[in-house]
Parts: C-alpha cells; sequence; structure tokens
C-alpha cells in the first residue's frame, strides 16, 4: 500500500492521512467524503505489521510522500519533498508516522470554532484574488548609462521606495487618480511629495477591482467588445516595466524608471473579504517615477518655441518614434506624452505604456495608429545621429538575445505567461526591429513612412527564422 502523509503548514497546523487500497474497489472506494476523512482520523490506517506479513513484501517498497503548502507571502507556491522508500524497521517507520499527525486516533479533533471557521473559509477564498501575483520573482530594475539623465533617480530607485512605504505607515496615503480608465494612485514619499504613479494589476482597465464604473460597464454589459484582440489581459504593469528595459536597451532616455512592486494601503479598491483580514494583502503593479513636466503633446505650441528648442524636441520625438514602434504601442495618444521645456532643452517623456508588445499584430479594421502617425513633426526625416545611434544598437548580434533575456525575466512574473505568447510577442519585435532597420537605410523617411510598411510577423523555427507580411494599415479608415 501507498501511504500519503499531507501535512499544512499553515495557520492551523491540521494533518490528513490517506492510505489507498488495491485498485480492485472495495467498500473504500464506495465511501462518501466525510466517511473517508472520519475514517483517515480514527482508525488505525497506519499498521505497517500487516503490510510487513504480505508475501509480497510491498512494506518495503512503501514511498511516503509528503507534501507540504508554504504559505508564503509573496509567492504563496507549493513545495514537494518525497522521501526514498525507507528501509528502517517497522516500529521507527510506525514511529516516524504518528509523530507526523497532529491529532491522535485515540483522540477525537476538536470541532473548530465559529471564529476558526470563518477565518478558514477567507483564507480559503483568498487564494484565489488576482491582488498578487503567486510566480516568485523578483524584479530588478535596468540601470540606464550613466550620462542619462535618469541615471541619478533609477540609481535611488530602493531609497525611494523605502521611503514611500514609510510614507504610508506614517499615514500619508496614495490617492486615487481620477482621470483614465483604471485604478492609478498618486504615491508620496515620507516628506509629503509627491513621487510617483502606482497601477496595480487587479486595477487595470479590465482587472476585477477596477474601481471605475465605465470599464466594470463595459465588461458586464459588452463582453463581446472586451479588450484589445491582439493584447495579453491585465498585463499593463509587465508593458509598463517592459517598455522601460526597452528604453534603456536602446538608450533613448524617454520613459521614466519604472519597477515593479508591491504595496498595501487602505485607499486601494480591496473586496470586503480582504478589508476583514489582519493585514491587507499587497498589490502587485507597475511604480513610475513621477517627472517634471510643462505640458503634453496637446498644449504644446511648436511654433512658440525657438530654433535649439525645436531641434531638441525633433531628437526627442523621434525617439518616441522608436520606442513606440518597437514595442508597438497600442495607445500612444497625444496626451500620453509629456514635454518639459528649460531653455533651450526640451525633454520628451513617455508615459502609459501598458498597451504594449502584443503577442500579434491588430487586425485590419483596428490599427491602433499612433498619435506621431499623423503628427506635424512625424513628417519630417528622421535626423541622422537618430539614425546612426538606432543602427549600431539594433544591428548587434547579440542585441535581441538580450532583449529577449531582459523582457522574459519581467513577463515571467505574470501569472498567465505561457511560452507560447511571449514567443508571438517577440516574433512582433524581431519584425518591427527588421523594418526599423530597412527604414533608417534609406535616407529622407519619415515616422510616417515607418508606420505605412507592411508589419512582418518573424518566428524562429529550428530551421531559422522565417516571417511574413501581415497587413498594410490605413490612416484614412482607422
Amino acid at each position: 500500500a501507498t501511504v500519503s502523509v499531507l501535512n499544512w503548514a499553515g495557520g492551523s497546523s491540521r494533518n490528513w492521512l490517506m492510505s489507498e487500497g488495491d485498485s480492485g474497489g472495495g467498500k473504500d472506494r464506495q465511501q462518501s467524503k466525510k466517511e473517508r476523512q472520519a475514517s483517515a482520523l480514527h482508525e488505525p490506517l497506519l499498521d505497517m505489521s500487516s503490510a510487513d506479513a504480505s508475501p509480497s513484501g510491498a512494506a518495503d517498497a512503501a514511498e511516503i510522500e509528503v507534501l507540504v503548502e508554504s504559505e508564503r507571502e509573496e509567492t504563496g507556491s507549493f513545495s514537494r519533498e518525497a522521501t526514498a522508500p525507507s528501509s528502517k524497521p517497522a516500529e521507527e517507520r510506525e514511529a516516524l508516522l504518528a509523530s507526523t499527525s497532529a491529532t491522535p486516533s485515540s483522540q477525537p479533533r476538536e470541532k473548530p470554532g465559529r471564529g476558526a471557521r470563518r477565518n478558514t473559509r477567507i483564507g480559503n477564498v483568498m487564494q484565489r484574488l488576482p491582488s498578487f501575483s503567486r510566480r516568485k520573482s523578483v524584479f530588478k530594475l535596468d540601470l540606464p548609462s550613466t550620462l542619462s539623465p535618469q541615471y541619478p533617480i533609477a540609481s535611488n530607485m530602493e531609497a525611494l521606495l523605502a521611503s514611500v512605504k514609510t510614507a504610508i505607515e506614517n499615514g500619508k496615503l496614495p490617492e486615487l487618480v481620477v482621470a483614465g480608465s483604471s485604478g492609478s494612485y498618486w504615491i508620496f514619499d515620507d516628506t509629503g511629495k509627491k513621487v510617483g504613479i502606482f497601477k496595480p494589476k487587479s486595477e487595470e482597465p479590465y482587472g476585477p477591482a477596477n474601481p471605475k464604473w465605465g470599464k466594470w460597464f463595459h465588461r458586464v454589459m459588452c463582453p463581446c467588445c472586451f479588450g484589445r484582440s491582439c493584447l495579453l489581459p491585465n498585463t499593463g504593469y509587465v508593458s509598463e516595466a517592459g517598455a522601460y528595459a526597452m528604453d534603456v536597451l536602446l538608450d533613448l532616455q524617454v520613459v521614466p524608471p519604472t519597477s515593479i512592486v508591491k504595496l498595501a494601503a487602505k485607499p486601494f479598491n480591496y473586496n470586503s473579504l480582504e478589508r476583514r483580514l489582519p493585514n491587507l494583502p499587497q498589490k502587485l503593479g507597475s511604480f513610475q517615477v513621477l517627472v517634471d513636466t510643462n505640458g503634453d503633446g496637446k498644449t504644446l505650441q511648436h511654433d512658440a518655441l525657438s530654433t535649439p528648442q525645436k531641434e531638441t524636441l525633433l531628437n526627442q520625438f523621434q525617439r518616441l518614434v522608436v520606442l513606440d514602434y518597437m514595442t508597438r504601442n497600442t495607445d500612444r495618444g497625444l496626451d500620453n506624452w509629456l514635454v518639459h521645456v528649460v531653455e533651450n532643452n526640451v525633454r520628451v517623456h513617455a508615459i502609459d505604456n501598458g498597451l504594449a508588445f502584443p503577442y500579434k499584430h491588430p487586425d485590419n479594421w483596428r490599427t491602433y495608429p499612433p498619435s506621431w502617425s499623423s503628427h506635424a513633426l512625424g513628417k519630417k526625416p528622421f535626423l541622422k545621429e537618430i539614425r546612426q545611434m538606432v543602427k549600431v544598437r539594433l544591428s548587434s548580434d547579440t542585441w535581441m538575445t538580450r532583449c529577449e533575456d531582459r523582457l522574459r525575466s519581467i513577463m515571467e512574473m505574470d501569472d498567465i505567461f505561457t511560452e507560447k505568447n511571449f514567443q508571438g510577442q517577440l516574433s512582433v519585435i524581431r519584425g518591427q526591429r527588421k523594418n526599423l532597420l530597412n527604414c533608417l537605410d534609406k535616407e529622407g523617411t519619415t515616422p510616417q513612412d515607418l508606420f505605412a510598411m507592411h508589419p512582418l510577423f518573424i518566428v524562429r523555427k529550428a530551421s531559422g527564422m522565417v516571417g511574413w507580411k501581415t497587413h498594410l494599415p490605413c490612416f484614412r479608415c482607422c
């Protein structure tokens, strides 16, 4: 007989001992669930002497498998440990198994009280809630080059996050952002200064805990028009971090430092079960550092800028074009890129990158063209310095490998990660990379010419890279 010992290493240490008989069926197989549990607690199922007396010597080959469910706060993962077939005498094996039992068979188990049963039910429900990720992974922030203006902020990210957690503990709580379709929150440090924005996974536009009624109504009443078919649902937080990683890989310096963190605060949208717990569960999401700005693409007055400012703006704008094209951002509106003008220097910041990295190209009827494809700056040819900088990086033999490794480490943090979907995302990136290189090889090409190229989908197979063209975007009907 094979004996399994299940040890629940949770809030209440309970053990169940089960014995599986032969495959011929019998009375044990016909018992109800309650009867089997009662027999597991009160009947002497672990009598190893009968096994030793069997002519087949089944006791010598008996394997004791211990399943330990570890309720870690961060991962909630399961670990399995199996011991080899025991060669100890029957008395020692019986004593070992008896020591693992939390309730002796001679003493009936005490019926748990009402409060214990309620906490158990709440804990069982919490195991199924999507408020936090179960994957064991630690996010490591990418550091840009030391010459980048974002390097001081990125290098001090750990200290900034520690200050944010201290502020929450001291009562300086996050504030819900009124604008937008998701549950986003302004975050403050211990001095009360607004330092960033936090976007929980569970409160994304189509997340189960989205506090905005518009998307809730959309999800319930219009499920057939739910989300974007080319994107994976509720993965905006890893897309935000992936866009910053792509920015660092290409040295574009337009995406503010973005990290994946876990935070818990009362203003977050928790359900009634979560709020009844002693400690609010931490929510997994993206944290993006707040940057200084004078406006955005809508309020930008290009004619009022000086000539040096216009040249700097064009350089920054084309960096934004390269980022959006490589990540195939489907939500680059005029209000999703900020502008900061200081004397003769103009900085462009790409925010709201949560709807990027599709696993396939958008369909013909809705291509999600970016705002720069019809902008006045999108009609100007790529600058020589931009063409050289991007071509040097994308032409490297190791760039795609480094990109794949970095994006994999980020995308794997999500619960719905699958290798098939990730390979689709990489196939889109390979196609975008090839088109971008072909476009930059020709002088006089513009961002509009780049977006008008046939999107490519390049798949890596054992025989090599295999790619094909998809539809041609149409600006007039989209």
